[in-house]
């Protein structure tokens, strides 16, 4: 037996095809009446916004459109003025990890701006005074999650600062597969692989609980073996749903456990070096598995019989082996990104990378300690 704490959160989930021109009779009874919209420009040029905002309707007070990646902290001040102006009474993002990171934020500064507490320091029973709801159109995950990032300068360099607490968490997520039909292969698949990430990190943390084990290795499941479908036929919406419904539980699992090395470095690579965030999760996951292979082994041989890899009966070590060369061959098989330096890290990066990679709780938390900022370089070093 294995002791575990598991918190769950009040948030509501509605998931299916079309949900998006429900979204007025999902969060009618809420009572809400005034929304601010957060969104990015690529929503608004493939049409998702405009279907979101009219199924809203006179709801929808104010509109932030331009949501850069990493969530900037000058757009959330910018976006903070905006929302105080219109005294907004929910905030509404359609759009992937950083329009869901934004109106996390906004979330947390307008309840500090109104009530004087931070919404992530609040007593648990204290909901937000401006809650969130979520429309996903990537399969990040972030929407079930007490967490967020915001990007800034800390002592001349910028850095990406996470932020947590469980009044964070999205009062409601809604999950239309239809959302997610216009992104192209590769945000498709580095998402995915982001996804993925999620599971694989809830499997193997130290905070891990028989929830979220169960939710990533379904997720796992849904994910891998779907994923080469979505790279042969973009607008499989079955497919993509199957996808979705994975993200959704990485997502959860991700909420209930305590990040690691893979998720330390791959913010320090968005915040620091601007790499796109599901692109550094693609990039690291399998060095982060050969990382954690020998603490992990039980773990991904659990997921090596959900992949239908290996069996019970096989050594744990060489079913790790097998889990790690099939994530190789599927990154090489759908063309996903492989090496940093394709997207502009350079070798001179690498310690000053690590540097601030080593000053975060996840590599922290990592299960194979990380004993010094030499092995960190050498982690980074390998992806260049």
């Amino acid at each position: 037996m294995t002791p575990f704490t598991f918190s769950g959160h009040a948030q509501d989930v509605v998931f299916g095809t079309g949900k998006t021109d429900e979204i007025a009779r999902v969060i009618g009874p809420f009572g809400w009446t005034r929304a601010m919209f957060v969104t990015s420009g690529s929503h608004i040029r493939s049409g998702n916004a405009g279907r979101a905002i009219a199924a809203l309707g006179d709801l929808v007070v104010a509109r932030f459109d331009a949501v850069q990646p990493h969530v900037q902290a000058e757009q959330v001040s910018e976006a903070l003025t905006l929302a105080s102006e219109h005294e907004v009474d929910v905030i509404v993002g359609l759009g992937g990890g950083s329009v869901i990171g934004m109106a996390k934020a906004l979330s947390d500064r307008l309840h500090e701006q109104r009530t004087g507490v931070l919404a992530r320091d609040a007593n648990p029973l204290t909901r937000p005074v401006v809650p969130t709801v979520i429309l996903p159109t990537t399969y990040a995950g972030s929407e079930m999650t007490s967490v967020f990032g915001v990007s800034g300068p800390v002592d001349g360099v910028r850095r990406k600062i996470t932020v947590s607490g469980r009044n964070i968490v999205p009062r409601v997520v809604i999950y239309d597969p239809s959302l997610t039909t216009e992104m192209p292969w590769q945000l498709t698949g580095t998402s995915a692989m982001n996804a993925l990430a999620h599971c694989f990190e809830a499997l193997y943390s130290a905070k891990r609980d028989p929830v979220s084990s169960a939710s990533a290795l379904r997720g796992i499941r849904a994910i891998g073996l779907t994923l080469p479908r979505l790279y042969n036929q973009g607008d499989d919406i079955e497919a993509r749903g199957d996808v979705l419904e994975g993200a959704f539980l990485a997502g959860s699992a991700l909420a209930q456990v305590q990040m690691a090395i893979h998720h330390g470095v791959c913010h320090v690579l968005g915040g620091t070096a601007g790499v796109p965030h599901g692109v550094a999760n693609t990039i690291v996951l399998p060095h982060a598995l050969r990382f954690n292979r020998d603490v992990a082994a039980a773990e991904l041989a659990e997921v090596a019989i959900t992949l239908d890899l290996a069996t019970r009966q096989d050594d744990q070590l060489e079913s790790a082996d097998r889990v790690i060369a099939w994530l190789d061959r599927l990154c090489r098989d759908l063309e996903l990104p492989r090496r940093l330096g394709d997207y502009g890290v350079s070798e001179a990066q690498v310690p000053e990378l690590a540097r601030i990679a080593m000053d975060g709780g996840p590599v922290q938390a990592n299960p194979r300690p990380v004993n010094s900022a030499d092995e960190m370089e050498t982690f980074i070093r390998a992806m260049i």
